[in-house]
């Protein structure tokens, strides 16, 4: 028995050897389309044996490969190619085949694995030191999201802790109140068990034991049954599962009364599999899990939508065409079938697409050493290279809104920095001066930092922490508030300046300079900001993860999918938006009142009065639909999202233009700068209306040349003195400040003149 048992492992083990050898840098590469291609290798390093068997990904990895090698617009001239080696879910083989991997021709541009967490952990912990970007297809650990770890890892499969939620609506969807865990000792298991503790916690549901172990779980199967354990989340890979169920055979852990909770990614039947060193029969086995309350929760692998993917093929199509290779390829006879094989299909056409991109920008980076660069140029000491890869990869999508509305809000900024620098450079310009450009600054950055709410409301936890996202919940909340605070704050003032000269039309009046407006625009941020610390520090933002209705998998019979969203919420969250929208509320109204106040002012001294109005309109009516569609759209994130990004986009932008735009086409027509006018620019019929705008507008001009006189004043004689303090010689300056000073009288004559004309 134990001879042929012998056997059967040493013919297993020249099988798998034939077929890599065969397989590796032959057959399971593209066929080179033409002579003139130049290959690219990928190091595939996956699990064909061992705790979970990843070969059944290899079909839709080759389709991916050929679909890619086929089209003119994907790495043109160039042949991608895969070398296989079998990691087998082991850490230290995973470390063995990766070196023999990079000291081995051909030279590797990226790494596609390791497939096990536990072994992509391995590789991706030494990849870097050889510039080789790892991107794996089904690891799952949490503990890869770390970035100084594992700073050049990719995945493209969400974390085991994502499915925690799921976990935490089943126990609540059947009344359960009292569960323990049990995990194998890998980080992957631990620390989404340490998730689930604190999700468990908080749906006050009691935790009555969690075990680890490494090898043998009898001590800790032992310890459940004594602590009564009914409800079982159990987390390990499959070779440990038939270890936990063997032990729980033994104490009749079995069957009715207890219900088993296990990770849903082992292969079908993987009860039946001999891994070897059991005390239990496969007969055994296979009648307690079949006689047990028993789920497997995965992420679901397969898209069920009906839509084009990038490979020219519905989902659906996709998967029958895996199963029949599977099934009818002599090629993959020997491969087990597993539901993540869309993930390495998506695998390498990320890793595809991030090297197309970087053709591009190989071309046009100048590198230290003064050389243009090809991908095949690359090499394990070129950082360089790699950092071009690497951001490549970060820019990768094949579907989604979320990089595409960032990247709008990054034109935006990078417009509103462009308008920033024509201001602040012009702003002695006549046009940009008489504009009031101070405030024009605090309407860009506000702007500015509105955009950057876009960034942190596409924040996903599929590649950022929960703690991080929780930051950038509170974080958007106060850009958002800010900036409008800034943007439109300084809009209003300038609004109610130009009411204020065309309300009162007297000869004198209060004079409105723009250090009267910064405080106003001061108040209404310390106002703001008082809200907003309020709520920080009494009801901060957090994280809320809400279950939706479950529904049925359309892709896979009797299996139900149950849907989850991320939510930004405090506990009291609607009393302090209510706060805020009464307040902004009030400004908005306020600001729609003076706009249509002063709707036909003209003022050559405020030139921008009637831009400012149209902004102001603008604004009102953008964020009051704003606020109202987003609560009818609810709980939809995506479409949540890409409204509120969409308004705060184009509301921004348009503001902008608005403003803006005139100053430049004035500027550019007459660049030395426009006389003020001393009568309307509006012609009408000679009228007694006329007539009193005409006189509004002289006795505004008149009071803005005041305001400057005295401006000037102030400014040479705060001169005077500090010249005076660093000099020492009064005498030198006298010169200079009595020329001034006739420039000073010269202006009064012009009022003067000014008040006889009205």
């Amino acid at each position: 028995m134990e001879r042929d048992k012998m056997i059967s492992i040493v013919a297993s083990v020249f099988l798998v050897t034939v077929w890599l050898t065969s397989n590796g840098e032959a057959s399971n590469t593209s066929e080179p389309v033409g002579e003139t291609k130049i290959p690219l290798y990928i190091g595939g390093l996956l699990p064909f044996s061992g705790g979970w068997d990843g070969s059944g990904l290899v079909p839709g990895i080759d389709l991916a490969l050929e679909q890619i090698n086929n089209r003119d617009d994907m790495l043109p001239g160039y042949d991608l190619r895969i070398v296989w080696n079998d990691t087998q879910c082991s850490p230290g083989l995973s470390s063995r085949v990766f070196f023999d991997q990079i000291y081995r021709e051909p030279q590797k541009i990226m790494i596609l694995g390791g497939g096990c967490s536990s072994g992509s952990e391995a590789i991706a912990g030494t990849s870097h030191y050889w510039n080789l970007i790892s991107v794996s297809p089904t690891a799952s650990s949490p503990a890869l999201s770390n970035r100084v770890k594992y700073p050049l890892f990719y995945r493209t499969y969400p974390t085991e802790k994502s499915l925690n939620p799921a976990r935490i609506a089943i126990m609540k969807e059947f009344g359960w109140t009292r569960v323990a865990t049990i995990h194998e000792n890998y980080e992957l298991f631990s620390l989404t068990v340490d998730d689930l503790v604190s999700r468990l916690k908080e749906a006050n549901i009691t935790l009555i034991s969690s075990e680890s172990f490494v090898d043998n779980p009898k001590n800790q199967i032992e310890n459940l049954k004594k602590q009564d354990a009914k409800i079982i989340v159990a987390m390990m890979y499959a070779d440990q599962a038939q270890k936990i169920f063997c032990e729980a055979i033994k104490l009749n852990m079995t069957g009715d009364g207890y219900v088993w909770m296990l990770v849903g990614w082992y292969l079908n039947k993987w009860w039946e599999i001999d891994f070897g060193q059991l005390d239990c029969t496969t007969e055994e086995l296979t009648n307690a899990v079949g006689n047990s309350y028993y789920f497997g929760l995965r992420s679901q692998g397969l898209s069920s939508s009906d839509d084009i993917t990038i490979g020219n093929m519905t989902a659906g199509q996709f998967d029958t065409y895996i199963k029949d290779q599977l099934a009818n390829n002599p090629k993959y006879s020997h491969l087990t079938f597993t539901k993540e094989h869309p993930f390495g299909y998506d695998t390498v056409w990320a890793i595809a697409l991030a090297l197309n991109e970087s053709i591009n920008v190989l071309k046009a980076t100048a590198f230290p050493d003064g050389r243009i660069r090809r991908l095949e140029d690359f090499n394990y000491d070129d950082s360089e290279m790699m950092m071009v890869f690497y951001e490549s990869l970060a820019t990768v999508s094949f579907s989604g809104v979320t990089i595409c509305m960032c990247g709008l809000a990054g034109a935006g900024i990078l417009l509103a920095m462009g308008f920033l620098v024509f201001n602040i450079k012009l702003r002695k310009q006549r046009y940009v001066k008489l504009s009031s450009p101070n405030l024009n600054n605090l309407i860009i950055v506000g702007g500015m930092i509105v955009y950057t709410a876009v960034f942190f409301g596409g924040v996903d936890t599929k590649f950022v922490s929960a703690s991080f996202k929780t930051i950038c919940c509170q974080l958007n909340v106060w850009v958002l508030s800010i900036g409008f605070v800034l943007s439109y704050g300084s809009m209003f003032s300038k609004t109610w300046r130009v009411y204020q000269v065309a309300a009162f039309k007297t000869p004198k009046r209060k004079v409105i300079t723009d250090h009267l407006l910064y405080t106003m625009v001061f108040l209404l941020l310390l106002f703001d900001v008082g809200i907003l610390t309020a709520w920080q520090v009494v009801d901060p933002m957090k994280l809320v993860v809400k279950e939706l209705y479950k529904r049925e998998d359309p892709t896979t019979p009797n299996q139900l999918v149950s849907p989850y969203i991320e939510l930004c919420k405090s506990d009291y969250i609607l009393y302090w938006l209510l706060a805020l929208y009464i307040y902004k509320g009030f400004l908005l109204i306020f600001g729609a009142f003076l706009a249509w106040e002063t709707r036909k002012v003209t003022i050559d001294a405020l030139n921008d009065s009637k831009f400012i109005g149209i902004s102001v309109y603008n604004v009102i009516i953008l964020c009051t639909i704003g606020v109202t569609v987003s609560f009818l759209i609810g709980d939809d994130p995506e479409a949540l999202y890409l409204f509120i990004s969409g308004i705060i986009i184009f509301c921004n932008t348009v503001t902008l233009f608005v403003i803006f735009i005139p100053k430049i086409i004035s500027v550019w027509k007459c660049p030395e700068g426009e006389i003020i006018s001393t009568t309307n620019t509006t012609k009408r019929p000679p009228t007694s209306t006329t007539e009193s705008m005409s006189f509004s507008n002289l006795s505004e001009e008149n009071g803005m040349l005041k305001a400057t006189i005295s401006e000037l004043t102030q400014e040479l004689e705060d001169r005077r003195q500090a010249s005076c303090c660093e000099l020492g010689c009064f005498g030198v300056r006298m010169a200079c400040f009595t020329s001034d000073k006739d420039r000073i009288d010269n202006s009064k004559g012009q009022i003067g003149t000014a008040n006889t004309n009205i």
